[in-house]
């Protein structure tokens, strides 16, 4: 990967039916949103006063999303501990069911406990299913065994994405099963609402190649950029910046670090104000790697809603919405 392109406990897995689960049930307009705090307060900040149907979202208390537990190439990336990123996951297509061959293409992140987010990109020639796996809890791409290997039984492509602007890059895996959180695996926080995400120090990580047109990395690779505005973004793409880069899309630049092919759909993550990573962003595109280009990134807080929407009854740790 280049730096461009590219605890939930035992006692919270049995709460696989929502109702039970200690206060994890919470009846929202359609058109507002959750506020949360590490804690059990939960505020609810309305966006709208169009009457809507009901949204559920479920909450776990008995789990923290993103929590990094690191035991003692991104372009000039280097290997990430083991349990540093337990959210981040690479989505594959196995030659056959049981079979060892797959194919590696895209990354993941898990952000609730049958839920991850990619970007639409990835799918945009295959939306099939059958074939379909996330690979999580590894620092090895040949780490892969029936216990971190997660089927996928549904994908939800955005429905405004546009492969030729590579606008509403974003989409959601839904697993057969619950994925076992712990230590090895559990998943990143999402951002507020309010969430701006301008000149703050941010994390990228994946198994993408360490330069443009090369390998891939076996090995999960991490490095540190730094968010941007979009104005400042658009400026540093010249003449193109305005076509390239919208609302809904963020920005994070370093000299010497990108993310590269293979990156597409990992996160870009950013420590809350409380010292949790949050995922701010969704590797989309950029020009080359590490060219002297920022990095494009779907921005999280535009899709908030869908992403509630379209994850069903999967469950949320507490304090799953951080602020910055």
């Amino acid at each position: 990967m280049t730096s461009n392109l590219f605890v939930f406990f035992s006692i919270c897995l049995a709460c696989v039916l929502p109702s039970e689960c200690t206060n994890s049930s919470l009846s929202l307009d359609k058109d507002e949103i959750i506020e949360a705090n590490i804690g059990d307060e939960i505020s609810i900040s309305k966006l709208s006063k169009r009457a809507a149907s009901k949204l559920q979202v479920y909450q776990a208390q008995h789990c923290t999303c993103g929590i990094s537990s690191p035991r003692s190439r991104i372009i000039n990336g280097e290997p990430a501990l083991q349990y540093e990123y337990p959210w981040i996951g690479t989505v594959i297509r196995m030659a056959k069911p049981g079979s060892s061959s797959f194919t590696r293409f895209c990354a993941a992140t898990l952000i609730a406990d049958r839920v991850a987010i990619s970007a639409a990109h990835c799918f945009k020639r295959d939306k099939s299913t059958d074939d379909l796996y996330v690979v999580f809890s590894i620092r090895n791409i040949y780490d892969t065994n029936d216990d971190n290997t997660h089927k996928v039984s549904r994908l939800e492509v955005h429905k405004s994405f546009d492969p030729e602007t590579v606008k509403n890059d974003i989409a959601i895996l839904i697993f057969d099963l619950p994925v076992h959180i712990g230590r090895d695996l559990s998943p990143i926080c999402l951002p507020s609402a309010k969430n701006t995400y301008v000149d703050k120090p941010a994390a990228i990580a994946g198994f993408g190649s360490t330069e443009y047109g090369g390998s891939s990395s076996s090995r999960l690779l991490k490095a540190e950029v730094q968010t941007m505005s979009n104005s400042g973004c658009i400026r540093k793409f010249g003449f193109s910046g305005r076509r390239l880069v919208g609302d809904n899309q963020m920005c994070a630049y370093d000299d010497e670090s990108d993310t590269c092919q293979g990156d597409s759909g990992g996160p870009l993550m950013v420590k809350s104000s409380k010292g949790y990573y949050t995922q701010a962003g969704v590797v989309s595109f950029g020009i080359g790697c590490s060219k002297g280009y920022p990095g494009v990134y779907t921005r999280i807080t535009s899709y908030l809603r869908w992403i509630f929407e379209k994850s069903g009854k999967a469950i949320f740790c507490r304090g799953f919405l951080q602020q910055e």
